[in-house]
């Protein structure tokens, strides 16, 4: 039950790219809408987040701060991958593992920036409904998705953030050096399970430092092999928390801005970057997923993928993954 969300939530990913098994072509940068059908019905609160499942990207209600929706249009809410759901968008083959720009396919690359905050692994407020912790469950997940025969020939690389609040690394250059450089699947999947063996959970959320030194490794990467398209994966189960930007301090609008900045310059700069958003929270939480779409459709991707917290979250999220 637990590998499955993880499992799901990765696979979602890579559908929000616009892959398809007819490789049908999508122009990167406008990042609207993904190959999928029509949109679903939306609803109220909650529900209304999590709209149809009739296209490849569930349109659902606006996320506000009010937390209603009435349907909304195609990319303006979340895709929520909630128990017991199929995620059903195509799962890339070797055609599938890019973008096609301007009517030339280039295959994909990933710079994951991966959330070891405290929420991730330790206290009882953030176990599973099984009592795991987030952060077992994640690698569950990661340890799916990197040995999928659809994952090959993608780019992977990964850097983490979180740490103790005292002395917390605020400078995004930190951010820019990976742990586990860019590497194609699967050869790259025991460095990147390896690097979580090397980090814990613990401390805050630095995400704007580590937001805008993920672009600037995706940017740079990008220069050095332009036939690819290179990608930022933001994974976090929290909102913004260090290095001068607090959530809880000044409100949940002004996070979202903030963060959102730094990913519409990714998306501005040259050479573009996109910033998806891979969230893991109650699809319940508002506030949360607010924060998540905000950055989403900053960095160009108009919908994040957001796996519910509970005992299906290793598959969930691994399928997530696989449908960037």
């Amino acid at each position: 039950m637990l590998t499955g969300v993880l499992v799901a939530g990765l696979a979602g990913l890579l559908a929000l790219t616009g892959c398809s098994s007819s490789n049908t072509e999508v122009l990167r940068g406008q990042g609207a809408t993904s190959a999928g059908g029509a949109p679903g019905g939306g609803g109220s609160g909650a529900s209304g987040m999590s709209g149809g499942t009739s296209g490849a990207v569930s349109a659902g209600g606006q996320a506000t701060d009010a937390g209603t929706g009435t349907g909304g249009a195609m990319g303006d809410g979340s895709l929520i991958i909630n128990p017991g759901t199929t995620v059903t968008g195509v799962l890339p083959g070797a055609e599938c593992a890019s973008s096609t720009v301007r009517g030339q396919l280039f295959p994909l690359d990933m710079y994951v920036m991966m959330d070891r905050s405290v929420s991730m692994g330790s206290g009882t407020q953030y176990l599973l409904p099984d009592g795991s912790v987030r952060w077992d469950t994640v690698i569950k997940g990661f340890q799916t998705f990197v040995a999928l025969p659809e994952a090959a020939g993608i780019g992977m690389g990964i850097q983490f953030f979180g740490a103790p609040k005292v002395n917390v690394n605020c400078d995004p250059t930190y951010y820019a050096r990976p742990w586990v450089e860019i590497g194609l699947l699967p050869d790259n999947g025991p460095a990147i399970l390896g690097a979580f063996s090397s980090v814990s959970p613990g401390g805050g959320t630095p995400m704007n430092a580590a937001l805008e030194g993920a672009i600037a490794h995706a940017r740079d990467w990008k220069l050095r092999t332009p036939d690819r398209n290179v990608i930022v994966v933001l994974v976090t189960d929290g909102w913004p928390n260090g290095c001068g930007l607090d959530a809880a301090s000044v409100g949940v609008p002004a996070a979202a801005d903030a963060m959102s900045q730094i990913a519409a310059a990714g998306l501005a700069g040259t050479p573009s970057v996109q910033t998806f958003v891979l969230g893991i929270a109650d699809p319940a939480d508002m506030d949360m997923a607010y924060i998540f779409a905000q950055i989403a459709a900053a960095g160009g991707t108009a919908t994040p993928v957001i796996v519910a917290t509970d005992n299906n979250l290793a598959t969930e999220f691994s399928t997530a993954l696989n449908q960037i």
